[in-house]
């Protein structure tokens, strides 16, 4: 992450003292207590004692019930989209903590393109690349982080394209109640000022 803020010329630089965004004097304090603390056998971080919550590691293999009715931190939308994958094969009940529309949108223009169906592609852009080829070859000379991700996704489950992506952007439109226990799945940026019970990443 870049701080694009300190790249502008000013005449004064005031702080935001409400804001969810630390100095760098602050960041650098954690950073060295936290490397400091690893070492410390049982060490663990603790948010506030008033809020009661959880956070722990999450592996594919344990779809267990406690999962069911937690939240998923994925990193990146590729992360994201893998973990969904794998909660609708197991056939358990998930929801999106955010709008993932124009992701799965702009996966399926990819696939599109992949499949030389440009006719099929709503992104104009997108559909300016010749091939899947020439889109990874632009996303990695601009480093465009997220088209790259999207190639790799289109990459990486072929087979289950297009018809996981419709599934999954059901979810997303489907208004009805939502079963009593699902898993919401959101990324790590995505999550930013929120809180949830139990959250695992």
């Amino acid at each position: 992450a870049v701080d694009a803020m300190t790249k502008l010329d000013a005449d004064q630089v005031l702080e935001l003292s409400q804001s969810f965004r630390f100095g760098p004097q602050i960041a650098e304090l954690a950073q060295t207590l936290i490397q400091e603390a690893k070492s410390i056998p049982g060490f663990i971080i603790r948010g506030n004692p008033a809020v009661a919550s959880r956070a722990s590691l999450y592996g594919r293999h344990e779809i267990h019930r406690e999962v069911r009715s937690a939240t998923l931190l994925a990193r990146t939308n590729l992360g994201l989209f893998t973990t969904a994958l794998d909660l609708h094969k197991k056939g358990i009940a998930l929801r999106f903590d955010k709008d993932m529309t124009s992701v799965l949108g702009q996966i399926l223009d990819v696939m599109y393109v992949a499949r030389n169906a440009p006719e099929q592609v709503r992104n104009a852009f997108v559909r300016s690349f010749p091939s899947l080829k020439d889109i990874d070859k632009y996303a990695e000379e601009t480093q465009d982080f997220a088209l790259a991700q999207t190639c790799k996704i289109v990459t990486q489950y072929e087979r289950e394209l297009p018809k996981v992506a419709f599934d999954l952007m059901k979810l997303c439109n489907d208004s009805r109640p939502q079963e009593r226990e699902y898993v919401t799945l959101t990324t790590v940026h995505g999550a930013k000022g929120k809180e949830y019970p139990l959250c695992y990443y």
